[in-house]
């Protein structure tokens, strides 16, 4: 005889929580019955939330050149 528990728990999982690809393992420790194993740069109880990179793109790197470029060229025409 099952539980009402334990059917809740393996029935967690066939309900596709995990978002973005995430996969889904049932745990029942947990109190969800379910924990997801998130997908490159996903995060979250359910893959829920995007991991934003921090970082300075190439665009912003060649302006911050040519910027101290013309910073010196300044200095030196003084």
């Amino acid at each position: 005889m099952l539980s009402a528990n334990r059917c809740f728990i393996q029935a967690a999982c066939s309900l596709r929580p995990c978002l973005n690809d995430g996969a889904c393992r049932l745990v029942s420790t947990d109190s969800r019955g379910y924990q997801c194993t998130c997908t490159g740069g996903f995060t979250g109880a359910n893959c829920e939330l995007a991991i934003l990179e921090a970082g300075i793109g190439a665009g912003a790197i060649a302006a911050i050149i040519i910027l101290l470029l013309l910073l010196i060229g300044t200095v030196f025409t003084l």
